[in-house]
């Protein structure tokens, strides 16, 4: 039995769990989210996921999100998700500051690759 404390995070799991063929996850409360896998994060307060050491949200649906994890595409399906009009617009102000951000959090995730 997995336990969340935020109920919030455990709503939006709950929602995805039961399109899940393996339910066995690794689950880490984290500020901003719910951690899964060590791999991404989704959003506590509105249907949103990133991968962890990206900055940039994306829209998701629980049903999507649960296939895209049972077929180990998640990655693919979050970048399709963010061309998605339900996706925020990810636009900083500053150009300059959005770059060192992303390229801090990369480099310290090891997914300096995707910068």
């Amino acid at each position: 039995m997995i336990y969340i404390n935020n109920f919030k995070f455990f709503i939006a799991w709950k929602k995805i769990e039961k399109y899940l063929d393996n339910k066995d996850r690794k689950l880490k409360e984290f500020h901003s989210g719910l951690i899964i896998d060590d791999k991404f994060i989704i959003a506590g307060n509105r249907t949103l996921l990133r991968p962890v050491g990206i900055l940039d949200w994306s829209w998701y649906t629980p049903k999507t999100l649960g296939i895209a994890m049972n077929e180990d595409r998640v990655e693919r399906y979050y970048e399709d998700m963010l061309k998605d009009p339900r996706s925020p617009s990810n636009k900083w102000k500053n150009r300059k500051k959005e770059m060192e951000k992303k390229t801090f959090y990369a480099v310290r995730s090891g997914k300096a690759e995707y910068v």
